[in-house]
């Protein structure tokens, strides 16, 4: 068995303690939890969460997890870990001598050990941190050498009240971070990775260059803009505006050449419907839906340029969005405006599937005017 020293923490009438264990350990003396098994109180792991948490600790030298709380129970052989306690004498620097109560367990730490200790420990907060340390969820690159310790809140055997308390604790009392600041926090402590760090740049010029139409309407961090952009969601929708494998991709690989192309690419679509991203209505399109709609249309517009040669142009743009609108009406879907069916911005699916119905409409109409406008080598 191998000895851990705990501290004994008093929160009103709430006693714990606290102290730190290697997960690996921990995660042996709980319960065999699988994936997906519904739980009395606690959510169901979720696999990718799981490797999530091992990915992030086993290619990371310097990853901290945050602890975890714990209980004691009795297994289903009835074995119990015991809370103990021994008398100790401190001598003080200046030569004076106080008594105290050290507090410790005895955890396991063998093979017979840690199987005989089986579900000893109920996990209230953090099952996730523990779970990602099993064996058959564990990252390859974390080695059984390296030296990992969480730290713990631990409550001996608490009763019906106090679970309650502290499931309303760690489930409907937590706050979560709001998305899109977790994305700006991310930024500033460095932990996007290469593209990811891109993204944010460009997200970052349309938001602060004169020349962009969203100059000042995205919303980088938590402060409040009126009918503003979230930078999170943006960066969701400018993955499907520059796909992998798009014709003249080549050409867009830089921060700049994508900012310069966005910014004649808004500006086109502004004057075809006589509207400013910079000072929206509640018109659909400078709604986010209407943004994502246009940004997720933008691989029609850029391909047909580089295909026929064309410079992608404010006023192509503007062209292009009016020929759009032309092929959404002789499809029968609108004889309107394409913003104007409300069908289409609903929600992000609606949107996408809209997005890539026009594009196929788009493109049927433009394959039949070139055959009815080919070159006849008999006349």
């Amino acid at each position: 068995m191998q000895r851990i020293y705990l501290e004994k923490v008093r929160q009103n009438r709430m006693v714990f303690y606290s102290g730190k264990a290697d997960p690996r350990v921990l995660v042996r003396m709980a319960d065999d939890i699988q994936v997906g098994d519904v739980q009395d109180a606690q959510r169901p792991l979720k696999r990718k969460h799981l490797k999530e948490i091992a990915d992030f600790v086993g290619q990371n030298s310097q990853s901290v997890l945050p602890g975890v709380m714990i209980a004691t129970k009795k297994s289903g052989d009835g074995v119990l870990i015991d809370l103990r306690s021994e008398e100790v004498t401190v001598i003080h620097a200046d030569g004076t001598e106080q008594r105290q109560t050290r507090y410790y367990m005895d955890f396991p730490s063998t093979e017979e050990e840690l199987a005989r200790y089986r579900g000893t420990i109920n996990i209230i907060d953090g099952q996730h941190r523990i779970f990602s340390f099993r064996d058959d969820f564990r990252s390859p690159d974390f080695k059984d050498s390296t030296v990992y310790e969480l730290t713990f809140g631990l409550f001996i055997k608490p009763d019906r009240s106090q679970r309650q308390m502290l499931f309303m604790v760690t489930n409907e009392k937590q706050e979560a971070v709001d998305p899109n600041l977790l994305y700006y926090l991310q930024d500033q402590l460095g932990l996007l990775n290469e593209r990811e760090r891109q993204e944010r740049r460009l997200i970052e010029k349309l938001d602060y260059e004169d020349a962009s139409p969203l100059k000042g309407r995205i919303i980088l961090n938590a402060e409040t803009i009126k009918r503003g952009y979230k930078a999170r969601e943006l960066r969701k929708i400018l993955k499907r505006t520059f796909p992998d494998g798009m014709l003249g991709a080549d050409r867009l690989a830089s921060v700049e050449s994508r900012f310069e192309v966005l910014c004649r690419y808004l500006e086109g679509w502004e004057m075809y419907a006589g509207l400013s991203f910079g000072h929206p209505e509640k018109d659909t399109m400078t709604k986010v839906a209407g943004l994502r709609y246009i940004l997720w249309m933008f691989p029609f517009f850029w391909e047909y340029a580089y295909q026929h040669k064309v410079r992608f142009t404010s006023e192509y743009v503007q062209d292009m969005a009016l020929l759009l609108n032309d092929c959404v009406q002789e499809s029968g879907e609108s004889q309107g405006d394409i913003f104007g069916i409300s069908d289409n911005f609903r929600s992000e699916t609606s949107t996408r599937d809209a997005a890539k119905r026009h594009t196929v409409y788009a493109r049927e109409y433009v394959l039949r005017k070139e055959r009815s406008e080919g070159f006849d080598p008999l006349a």
